[in-house]
């Protein structure tokens, strides 16, 4: 064990989503972890789709077998059973065959990192089977309903009880988790953002008019529609800003017609994806940044912003809280257009106030690629020495 301890691990990641390079938005905050942990042990990720009539036959076809940024990626495609409530039986049995085959190559994982407690109920079955320690890193707000789905609840049960170490990526997480008594052991460690990337612009912000920024999925639990409600008050009252939306989802439509009914089509910007490298470059130009969302387990763009060195007004959720300051921006009470617009309103005339480089250096200490991956192999070794 202990020559196990002074080398390179190796790492599967099993996730429940993970991003298809420069495609998908899906999942990008697990491969940030992944990136952070290849920069100190061996990484595999291994992740399971449903195959569609594009990607090719059969549950366990490697379809997909790519290096992106130096980590081996492997996507298994799976059919959809014509039996009801077989699908997450042929899920399983394709890790099973991927991880087989990896250990038949001589590639035996030290720590399974599964992500959600979906791919960590697959994840605990092949640690039975494989003899394999599991670490679970949990980022869904399913534990932040009221009543949460009782087949996932039972999933999550098994996963969380089970894995070696749970790790929610906010302390507010990890209390809505232990609040349904579940897991045993938790440590809490946050998403990754690559500050190399993302930093405080060089130049300045060109002149003109000052640019809000909103960048998400968009849907209702973005509270986006209230941002609208609030842009609406503010174009009321002035006119140098506007409001660049970066992101697509669900609502997407129904925020555009709605920025037509309020007459804020020369105030909003609807933007679409963008990559990572497009969305840096975005938001180095941008005043600031709003986050309005109604429910969050992290919220990644705020350290993005932060990164850059720019403010950021949001939401009054605990999980914000946890990281925004009267140094950092602002926090509004959650559906409150009112609050919201009154605080942009404030920040558009001080946001050139805040200290970029304290921003960013907070964000580079707690966040960056080297912080998360040390802390997540400190997490590794302990869990290697106790079993």
């Amino acid at each position: 064990m202990e020559d196990k301890l002074n080398k390179p691990l190796k790492i599967l990641f099993l996730p429940a989503w993970y991003p298809e390079k420069d495609k998908t938005v899906g999942g990008i905050f697990i491969r940030e972890h992944a990136r952070a942990v290849s920069l100190y042990n061996k990484v595999v990720v291994l992740y399971i789709e449903k195959a569609t009539p594009d990607t090719g036959p059969g549950p366990t076809e490697f379809r997909s077998e790519v290096v992106e940024d130096g980590i081996r990626t492997i996507r298994i495609y799976y059919r959809e059973s014509s039996i009801p409530g077989f699908i997450y039986p042929r899920q399983i049995i394709s890790v099973y065959r991927g991880l087989a085959r990896l250990i038949r190559e001589g590639w035996t994982p030290d720590i399974i990192h599964a992500h959600i407690y979906s791919a960590g109920f697959t994840a605990i079955l092949m640690k039975m089977i494989f003899r394999i320690p599991v670490v679970l890193s949990e980022h869904s707000s399913d534990f932040m309903r009221a009543t949460p789905r009782r087949p996932n609840m039972l999933k999550a049960r098994l996963a969380l009880q089970k894995a070696n170490i749970v790790l929610p990526v906010s302390r507010h997480l990890m209390e809505s988790i232990k609040h349904y008594r579940l897991g045993r052991s938790f440590r809490v460690v946050p998403n990754a953002v690559n500050t190399e990337l993302f930093h405080p612009p060089e130049d300045g912000v060109e002149p003109g008019k000052k640019k809000i920024l909103f960048i998400g999925l968009l849907k209702p639990l973005k509270g986006i529609s209230y941002l609208l409600d609030a842009i609406g008050i503010l174009a009321g009252k002035r006119h140098d800003f506007v409001l660049d939306i970066v992101g697509d989802g669900p609502a997407r439509k129904e925020l555009e017609r709605m920025t037509g009914r309020l007459g804020l089509d020369k105030f909003v910007r609807f933007r679409g994806l963008k990559t990572k490298e497009e969305v840096a470059r975005i938001m180095r130009g941008s005043s600031f940044l709003v986050q309005p969302s109604l429910v969050e387990t992290f919220g990644v763009t705020i350290i993005e912003a932060m990164a850059c060195g720019k403010p950021v007004v949001a939401t009054d959720l605990p999980v914000f809280r946890e990281k925004i300051n009267t140094g950092r921006g602002i926090l509004v009470p959650a559906g409150d257009d009112v609050a919201l617009a009154g605080a942009i309103d404030t920040m558009l005339d001080r946001y050139q106030y805040y200290i970029p480089g304290e921003m960013a250096e907070y964000a580079r200490r707690n966040y960056s690629y080297e912080i998360l991956g040390n802390k997540l192999n400190e997490v590794y070794q302990d869990v290697l020495r106790t079993i």
